[in-house]
Formats: C-alpha cells, sequence, structure tokens
C-alpha cells in the first residue's frame, strides 16, 4: 500500500506537553496519528469529543443522566416549563 504524508499545525505548547506523554506510553505524534486516523478509517466513528464545560455543568449532566436511568413518571407541569 502507498504511503502520504500529512502535516498539521497545532501550537508549540501542546507539542512539547503531549510529546512526552505519548513517548511514556511507548508511542511517537507520528504513530499515534496513524492510529488515530486508522481507527476513524475502521468504524467511520472519532475517537475523541472536544467538549468545553463547567464543573457545574458537568455535574448536572450526572444528575440527568442518573435521573435518566431511573424508572417511573416525573410529573412536569407546564408553568414548570
Amino acid at each position: 500500500m502507498a504511503s502520504t504524508v500529512v502535516s498539521f499545525r497545532i501550537s508549540e505548547q501542546i507539542k512539547n506537553t503531549g510529546k512526552p506523554i505519548l513517548e511514556a506510553h511507548g508511542t511517537t505524534v507520528s504513530e499515534f496519528c496513524q492510529n488515530v486516523l486508522a481507527y476513524v478509517a475502521e468504524t467511520g466513528k472519532i475517537p475523541v469529543k472536544k467538549a468545553i464545560i463547567s464543573q457545574e455543568d458537568e455535574e448536572l449532566i450526572r444528575i440527568a443522566r442518573e435521573r435518566l436511568q431511573e424508572t417511573g413518571s416525573i410529573a412536569v407541569r407546564l408553568e414548570d416549563l
């Protein structure tokens, strides 16, 4: 299979912070990028999700997920909506 070169730009800070972490896990930036693209190609899914939320929002999401798992009905009035 033929190979190609893919390049992208990131901040120097992100590179300098991320590279040693990847190396500590026994991989290079190049290998990591290859693995991510291979995953996307094989599954059709994106392996990461970028979300910026506050800790308060994170807690509210956790509570909502717990309540969605509960059985039974929830009484709601139109005025409450």
